[in-house]
């Protein structure tokens, strides 16, 4: 009888560690760092796979992304994208490290972003990033992806761009849009109105434009920069021309569609719509710094 004790002592002593243990694992997950510790590889070398395997596997990747990437970016633009990743790198081979994780909790959820330094079948070992929303069961979903091209394979990847006859916008149409886009940062609206062509002041007055633009500082915060230019067009005539953007604001990154029209007896583009989608598409900031300075693009 008297060896029983020191046996139930240890017992409670084990179910004391496991306890704590557990506590501290919940602690942990709760707190994001398995997160923070978690690189995602299988998942990126899922999608980049399909990326870099043909039309077909480029397009399942985009049936299985975040439906935030499928509201801002065309089911042909995002394989198109994939095939100029293809012929510059070749086929994707294996994630070489995992270099950051980075973990945000945003109005859509928990999202992520990973660097990695990424090889493909050309030889080429190139830095690239990934970005994840998990969904309401926990599976992470395709935000966006970037991969650095090295500057020896900078005029490759003009030769690419020249060799795909997609439709665009006038460069001045995409300068207007900027200087728009800058001037609603500086609170010019009332000047934006005032350049507008006659259908736009015909379909908003000036108060309810200032109205909106309120709205969007209000949920967004200030415009920063275009990160990316996903649909551009213009018709037969060239006297209307429609962009859709990826913009980038001090709270969030979100869609933007624009149009705009040649007056009558008139040489310059006049804004004919202006729309930003709210709420916001909450994509992780890529850092910033000299890494665009050692490259010669991104795909």
């Amino acid at each position: 009888m008297g060896e029983a004790k020191p046996k139930v002592r240890w017992k409670k002593r084990i179910l004391t560690v496991v306890v704590l243990a557990g506590i501290v694992l919940f602690l942990m997950r709760t707190s994001g760092y398995f997160d923070e510790h978690y690189g995602y590889q299988q998942e990126t070398a899922k999608i980049l796979r399909q990326l870099t395997s043909g039309t077909e596997g480029a397009t399942k990747a985009y049936e299985e992304s975040s439906l935030l990437l499928r509201e801002s970016r065309l089911l042909a633009s995002f394989v198109d994208r994939a095939e100029r990743l293809t012929k510059t790198l070749g086929a994707f081979q294996a994630v070489e490290s995992v270099e950051d994780v980075e973990i945000h909790n945003s109005i859509r959820g928990k999202t992520v972003r990973v660097e990695y330094e990424l090889r493909f079948s050309n030889g080429i070992v190139t830095p690239g990033e990934m970005s994840y929303v998990l969904d309401n069961k926990g599976k992470e979903r395709l935000l966006g992806y970037s991969i650095r091209v090295p500057m020896m394979l900078a005029g490759k990847v003009q030769l690419i761009d020249a060799e795909t006859k997609r439709i665009v916008a006038p460069a001045e149409v995409r300068n207007l849009l900027i200087e728009i886009l800058e001037d609603t940062a500086k609170g010019l609206g009332d000047a934006i109105y005032d350049q507008a062509s006659p259908p736009f002041k015909e379909s908003s007055s000036k108060s309810q434009f200032q109205k909106t633009l309120a709205g969007i500082r209000k949920e967004l915060g200030l415009y920063q920069h275009v990160l990316e230019f996903t649909k551009s067009d213009h018709n037969a005539g060239k006297t209307r021309a429609k962009l859709t953007a990826i913009l980038q604001y001090e709270k969030a990154r979100t869609t933007g569609t624009f149009e705009f029209i040649r007056v009558e007896n008139e040489e310059e583009w006049r804004l004919l719509r202006f729309k930003v989608l709210i709420p916001a598409p909450l994509l992780p900031e890529r850092p910033t710094g000299g890494s665009s300075a050692k490259t010669g693009s991104e795909l």
